[in-house]
């Protein structure tokens, strides 16, 4: 009995050993046989621009290496993974200079945040020196999964990345990044939950937050094998990022979220003072991270620009000195008022000109409903609104309408169906409406509303015949199908669709 026992606890053993063994050996060969093609895509697109000339070749050329580079990333968080689950996590400490490794990061999700009308900002305080010796790989894969975070749930605003180092009360040196956004926010209850694999945050009522999940979780365990912890704030500590949150106004259904992460830094990792960057207090935020003689250039936002003394903010300026000049008396708030006032009625009647020369000009063009587009695109991710919309207009000559999330769907539905001027003036505008979208191609996993929920709504509001409704993943199971299907939407694509699927969506636009 006693050998039996054994016997069977060593068989376990060994069946746990080969398991981990070959999970290692299948890890290492997707790796492999990933960066193997991503070096040629990277290696070679990096040099192709130069051969481009035409600028829509070169908006696709930036989608391709912004992609690449994403993908680049998602297999070292796979490796990490790995890794971290079995205690083969090691530094890899290089000589890195953070703020072009940083800016370097926010040109990959620039064109991303220029379309959805998004600043994005880099804030780096002049008393980081200007090279450290830091595991920098990691660093920026951390970035990536925060940044793409914010810009999956920020509608409008700002995401702006702030570095500081702070002391603690050990006398250790940590450098702190904090990637804060004018987002949806996360509730005080969820922010447990935020770091947790795959987590739903349930208490963030009326808003889909699926998705999250395993990005946020690996970099938890990266931070804390670098030596330090991440966690939310509930504001962000640069300047910048608060100019900016003054001027958009704050909403409890945009409270905005700051992610901070620390990295502990050896004392031999800090650099002598003479590489520390020097500013004084009137420069702008604009600063440049390598030797006069390099050839890379680094964007960074340069609309902030600090005032003599930072910490004055009530220090008047000239024009507001000689408004109290002119209006010191016992009239000048009779003047105020009048001034507000005779402004107010310009706007209005400047408002009006405006609408009746767009009017007009929609007479003179007559029905428009026949010249609105037959296509919506549902999809959170940018990149893949564009690539759908310029093969979409490749292939079947047609330019689609794009919306961000299932509830900004709706509201574009609901929009197209509005009769024009010349329409809305016939007696049958109320019982003909104007045509609609004849396709709406919907990614399944949004936030705010998904493509489930949408597809549902769509349903209950116009039936199944007005509509055709093609479900989007990156899913391939059976089980997923079925659920598209049940959600009422007609059809099952996955990505990446490929131009003889955009084929087929032609000819359903034709009635074929």
């Amino acid at each position: 009995m006693i050998i039996v026992k054994s016997i069977t606890h060593f068989v376990a053993n060994e069946q746990l050993r080969m398991q981990n063994h070959m999970l290692e050996m299948l890890t290492a060969t997707i790796s492999h046989d990933m960066r193997t093609p991503l070096n040629a895509i990277l290696g070679l697109g990096g040099n192709i621009s130069k051969y481009i000339k035409d600028s829509q070749g070169l908006i696709f050329h930036k989608i391709m290496m912004n992609s690449s580079k994403l993908l680049l990333f998602l297999v070292n968080d796979l490796l990490d993974l790995f890794r971290i689950k079995h205690g083969k996590f090691l530094k890899n400490e290089v000589l890195s200079d953070i703020r072009y490794e940083i800016s370097e990061i926010l040109e990959v999700f620039r064109l991303q945040s220029d379309q959805k009308g998004l600043k994005l900002l880099f804030d780096c305080e002049a008393s980081i020196p200007r090279y450290l010796v830091i595991d920098i790989q990691r660093v920026k894969q951390i970035l990536i999964n925060l940044l793409g975070n914010s810009l999956k749930f920020t509608m409008r605003g700002s995401i702006a990345v702030h570095v500081d180092l702070i002391n603690s009360l050990e006398e250790s040196t940590f450098l702190k990044i904090s990637v804060c956004d004018t987002g949806i926010g996360i509730k005080q209850e969820d922010r447990k939950k935020i770091f947790k694999p795959f987590g739903k945050l349930e208490d963030t009522a009326n808003i889909n937050t699926c998705g999250i999940g395993l990005g946020v979780s690996i970099c938890k365990q990266i931070v804390e094998g670098l030596g330090g912890e991440i966690f939310i704030e509930d504001q962000c500590s640069s300047m910048l990022c608060s100019k900016q949150s003054s001027n958009v106004k704050s909403s409890p259904q945009s409270p905005g979220t700051t992610f901070v992460f620390t990295i502990h830094l050896m004392p031999e990792n800090l650099l002598r003072p003479s590489d520390l960057y020097c500013a004084s207090n009137n420069t702008s935020f604009s600063r440049k991270s390598f030797d006069s003689s390099s050839q890379i250039h680094i964007q960074i936002d340069t609309q902030y620009q600090p005032t003599v003394n930072k910490f004055d903010t009530q220090r008047p300026t000239v024009l507001e000195q000689h408004q109290k000049m002119f209006l010191r008396g016992s009239n000048k708030q009779t003047l105020s008022n009048i001034q507000r006032r005779l402004s107010q009625m310009n706007i209005e009647i400047q408002r009006d000109k405006d609408q009746q020369s767009e009017l007009q000009e929609q007479i003179a063009q007559g029905c428009l409903c026949t010249k609105k587009n037959q296509i919506l695109i549902v999809d959170d991710n940018v990149l893949n609104l564009m690539t759908l919309q310029h093969i979409l207009q490749d292939v079947l000559f047609l330019t689609a309408d794009t919306a961000l999330n299932g509830q900004d769907a709706l509201e574009k539905i609901s929009q197209s169906k509005l009769p024009c001027i010349q329409c809305s003036q016939s007696a049958d505008a109320l019982s003909q409406p104007s045509p609609s979208y004849r396709l709406v191609i919907m990614d399944c996993n949004m936030p705010v509303m998904d493509g489930f929920q949408a597809t549902q709504e769509i349903r209950r509001l116009y039936g199944r015949d007005q509509l055709y409704v093609v479900g989007l993943t990156a899913y391939t199971t059976e089980e997923f199908r079925v659920k598209c299907l049940r959600a009422g939407m007609d059809e099952f694509a996955t990505k990446p669709i490929m131009r003889e699927k955009v084929k087929e969506w032609g000819k359903i636009i034709k009635g074929e």
